[in-house]
This record gives structure tokens, sequence and C-alpha cells, in this order.
């Protein structure tokens, strides 16, 4: 059967790698968040200011209630939730590339020819490497949300399997008709025969 790497296809063009996750622009703390563009360092920095008034970089008591409030509000609701997106395809990802590699493992198993199996086998190297490289990236959104990334597209090795294995399907849809028809004529030329046969036996008995 035919490799199965939809799920893998559609996560790839998925929307969400291309958009710059950032917070709300209505408070007061955003213009310079957004001016100074270091909203991601902002956003990995809020762990560590929960506690006490001073900041954790510059040592200084610089942190209050209203301060913590206005990170809150910047990287609100709609920012978490784009984050826990990006984190869902990742682990979505993942498991769809081992359930297409799995696959592509157990294609190679099966009656091809040897220098089917070495460009499946290459294939396959070069699918792992772009998945690999596709990860990196992703992992790479997570740290930093408003950065756009690039996904490349897995498609073109897979399409290159499945283009393999319907050669072989048809190889062995024109060898079993090939069976068939052998068995056609066969059974075609045995009653012939017998026609022959009846016609000469009739002759004869006719004399």
């Amino acid at each position: 059967s035919k490799l199965s790497a939809e799920k893998l296809k559609s996560i790839e063009k998925f929307a969400i790698w291309e958009k710059c996750i950032v917070g709300k622009n209505d408070i007061p703390i955003a213009r310079l968040i957004k001016k100074l563009e270091n909203g991601d360092w902002v956003n990995q920095g809020r762990k560590y200011i929960y506690s006490g008034t001073k900041c954790p970089f510059c040592q200084k008591d610089t942190i209050d209630d209203d301060f913590r409030k206005q990170l809150e509000s910047f990287f609100d609701e709609e920012f978490e939730k784009d984050v826990e997106e990006v984190k869902d395809k990742k682990e979505e990802y993942i498991r769809e590339k081992a359930n297409v590699l799995s696959a592509i493992n157990d294609l190679v198993k099966q009656d091809f020819e040897e220098d089917e199996k070495l460009l499946i086998q290459h294939l396959y190297e070069s699918l792992e490497k772009c998945i690999q490289t596709n990860e990196s990236n992703m992992d790479d959104k997570i740290k930093e949300p408003g950065k756009k990334i690039i996904i490349n597209c897995s498609d073109k090795y897979t399409d290159e399997i499945n283009a393999i294995i319907d050669k072989k399907n048809n190889e062995i849809i024109k060898h079993n008709n090939l069976v068939d028809n052998y068995q056609d004529e066969k059974r075609k030329l045995i009653s012939d025969i017998w026609i022959l046969v009846a016609k000469e036996n009739s002759t004869l008995i006719s004399q």
C-alpha cells in the first residue's frame, strides 16, 4: 500500500510557523517591548520576576505589582494559546514522523528490486534529515514565539517513494493480467483442439 504522509504535510503547512506571536499592543509596556524588539527575551525572563521587587537582571528594586500585571496583560490568553499550539504541533509532528519512517522501514522489506530498495533507502535518509531540520526550527519557534520560521516540505521525498510503489503495483497488475490471459488462451486452445477432434471423428464416422 502507498505511504500515507498527509498529516505530516498538513503540519508543515500550518500557518502558525510564519506567525509572529507577540503580546497585546494596548499595554503601556508594549511600546517599549516592541521598540526594543525583545518580546521573546522578556517572555523568557518572566519566570524570574515573581518573587520580591529586585530585578534579576539589573539587581535594582524596579519590580512592583503594576509591572507584573502589565507583563501578564501583554502576554495574554491569545499569546499563551498560540504558544501552546506551537508545542502541540511539534509533538504531533514527532508522532507522525515515527509513523511515516516506520512505514518506510516496513516497505523496504517487501518484494522490491535491489536498485529500488537503495533508492527508497536514500529517500528515507533525505526525508529524515528534512524532518530533523524542521524539528530544530520548531524548537526555535517555541523558544522565540515572535520569530518566523521556515518549515521545509517533506512531501517531495514521500511522493517519490509513492511513485516507486505505484510503479511496482503496476508491474504486479501487468504480470497478473499476463497470467490471466495465459490461462484464458490455454483454455481456448484446449477447447479449439477438442472441437477439431470432434469434427474429425464426426467425418470418420459418417464415412
